[in-house]
């Protein structure tokens, strides 16, 4: 397929406000369009949403669209656009497509991934890896409604000094009542936070275990001991979190064990070009 100067990306704007503008861009080949996309502009950021590409093994054609996709972005005198690429097949997540690869050349970066699960949390609650007790006398497990005012202060405390603001346990306005906390010799070194996410589904939202006391195990029987308390004294059936792409370990763990209850399965990656 050849391209040609009439080939270009035709913006047609959809909202203006003083918080930020938005603009569908669509790519036309010979009058037919070849793709589209939403262009979210907020200060000098941009974000790509709705991309549609309607021939995605088409390397060509998915290079010209993002050369002129950058070429509204300059003009707009933006200074990054993001991109998340989402899909759905854990056995594709080794793979980079050929949309994926475009964007490497054309100088995208991969800032970002997540991995966001959605299972049966009573079949899983079965499994003997997630139930196997992996702490001793010293560790002990309790409602996070036991925080006395003391550790409340010494964990705020802590934020950004021994765990990031991300895993802060007391941003919730509500926390499900599965929402643990995990001692070492008295002293607070974890929890595990989750949240409703709709009526019959909770968001395991916060895990979190301190750096000197991190253990794969020991993360994961925090958790079982919680989807525990779930399946026993409420009639809530799902449960939903997301893995960071880093967390390597733990999604080992997850594709070879939790494949028979996963209900439903998204990766998004996020990625970014400075302009």
């Amino acid at each position: 397929m050849d391209f040609d100067q009439s080939n270009m990306v035709i913006s047609t704007s959809l909202l203006i406000q003083d918080s930020g503008e938005a603009f569908q861009l669509e790519l036309q080949v010979e009058g037919k369009v070849k793709g589209k996309c939403t262009l979210i502009i907020i200060d000098s950021e941009g974000e790509i949403n709705d991309l549609d590409i309607y021939e995605v093994d088409n390397a060509l054609l998915c290079e010209v669209f993002f050369k002129n996709i950058e070429r509204v972005a300059t003009e707009k005198r933006l200074n990054t656009i993001y991109l998340t690429i989402s899909q759905k097949m854990m056995n594709n997540l080794e793979k980079i497509s050929i949309l994926e690869s475009i964007l490497v050349e054309l100088n995208w970066n991969l800032k970002t991934s997540q991995q966001i699960f959605l299972f049966d949390g009573v079949k899983m609650n079965t499994d003997k890896w997630i139930r196997k007790n992996h702490l001793n006398t010293d560790f002990s497990i309790d409602s996070f409604t036991t925080i006395t005012s003391q550790e409340k202060e010494e964990i705020k405390q802590g934020k950004n000094v021994w765990y990031p603001d991300r895993f802060d346990p007391f941003q919730y306005q509500t926390m499900g009542k599965n929402s643990l906390v995990l001692r070492y010799k008295g002293y607070v070194i974890g929890w595990c936070i989750t949240e409703l996410a709709s009526e019959n589904m909770l968001m395991y939202d916060n895990l979190f275990v301190k750096e000197h006391f991190w253990n794969m195990a020991r993360s994961i029987f925090l958790f079982g001991k919680s989807l525990k308390i779930q399946c026993e004294e409420s009639d809530i059936r799902y449960i939903t979190f997301t893995v960071h792409g880093d967390n390597k370990p733990l999604l080992k763990i997850l594709h070879k064990k939790s494949v028979d209850y996963i209900v439903d399965f998204k990766e998004l990656k996020l990625y970014e070009l400075a302009l």
